[in-house]
């Protein structure tokens, strides 16, 4: 017997599913692989940590799921978007509306004001 959720045990959908994710820095002899095929899934509700030495790929991994850099091979989905099937201006949109960064340092615009820096994602959104 198989059992069905209710509305009130809805199974969590995914939020990412990444598969066979490659990236490359650089080329011909100093071409070095950052990414080899990785895949990774998180569902809706779910914290997942990314461990590892430095230099194994955890910021790239970042990087792409969150579509700040593309990869050179696989794909991405996050929310039901296929990041990498849309277009540069579409992939900042979505970041836009649906991705958030917390940064180890500030990285904040040194040209502006605080004000300012947080009202960059706003003037993004088209915020008068």
């Amino acid at each position: 017997m198989s059992h069905q959720p209710t509305n009130s045990q809805k199974l969590p959908l995914p939020a990412i599913v990444a598969r066979g994710v490659v990236k490359a820095f650089g080329a011909g002899d100093a071409r070095t692989l950052a990414l080899k095929g990785a895949d990774f899934n998180a569902l809706e509700g779910e914290l997942h940590l990314i461990v590892g030495p430095s230099g194994c790929g955890k910021t790239t991994l970042l990087s792409v799921l969150a579509g700040t850099l593309g990869c050179d091979a696989g794909q991405v989905e996050v929310l039901g978007s296929t990041l990498t099937a849309l277009k540069p201006a579409e992939v900042t949109r979505f970041r836009c509306r649906h991705i958030g960064f917390i940064f180890q340092q500030f990285n904040l615009i040194p040209t502006l004001s605080l004000l300012e820096n947080v009202s960059v994602p706003l003037l993004l959104q088209g915020a008068p």
